[in-house]
């Protein structure tokens, strides 16, 4: 389902909540993120281009996802011109055609999303931003919230999630949020 829809329908009461949102106005979030969304500039495996810096961005073709939540830092950015796909797979694709410069994208699901699509890509380092991501509730689910955010303390405390995370993702939480800590925008 696209984000877009699916966020309306959280905030109609038809879903109790949205996983992997930063804070939005109208929904209810613990107070402690549940995950990081570090974005980074990737190019084809071939490109030219070698590390992101905000001056080589200038006039060039910058693929991003419509209706996903980025931070201030990308959505303010004049210098450079937007190109809107659907969906990561679809933005990997033009990518892939050479029909974006480079795609700003989630540092976590973009490699399996690009073998998927078959599309050999590179990240331009450093990575560019990252915001703290929330399991994001109807406001009539504040029930949900305070047990959420008293579960996630516990699971925090006694090294859970990160056994967790080290074992379905590429770090721990803890490792992920000491690294994206310095680029993380504020909620």
């Amino acid at each position: 389902m696209p984000w877009g829809r699916c966020e309306k329908m959280v905030f109609s009461g038809d879903y109790d909540a949205i996983l992997d949102s930063v804070k939005v106005s109208g929904l209810i979030t613990p107070s402690i993120p549940t995950s990081f969304y570090p974005l980074g500039a990737y190019v084809n495996k071939d490109s030219e281009i070698t590390e992101f810096n905000w001056n080589r961005v200038n006039n060039q073709r910058a693929g991003l996802v419509i209706n996903y939540h980025y931070a201030d830092i990308i959505l303010k950015n004049k210098d450079w011109t937007v190109v809107a796909a659907e969906t990561e797979e679809k933005l990997l694709t033009l990518l892939g055609k050479n029909r974006v410069d480079f795609a700003i994208l989630d540092y976590f699901s973009v490699v399996k999303l690009s073998e998927k699509v078959g599309v050999e890509i590179r990240l331009l380092y450093p990575l560019i931003v990252s915001q703290n991501l929330y399991l994001c509730f109807n406001s009539k689910r504040s029930d949900l919230v305070a047990q959420l955010d008293k579960k996630i303390k516990e699971m925090l405390d006694d090294g859970t999630i990160d056994a967790i995370y080290k074992k379905y993702s590429i770090k721990s939480y803890s490792e992920i949020q000491n690294e994206v800590i310095s680029i993380t925008e504020p909620d």
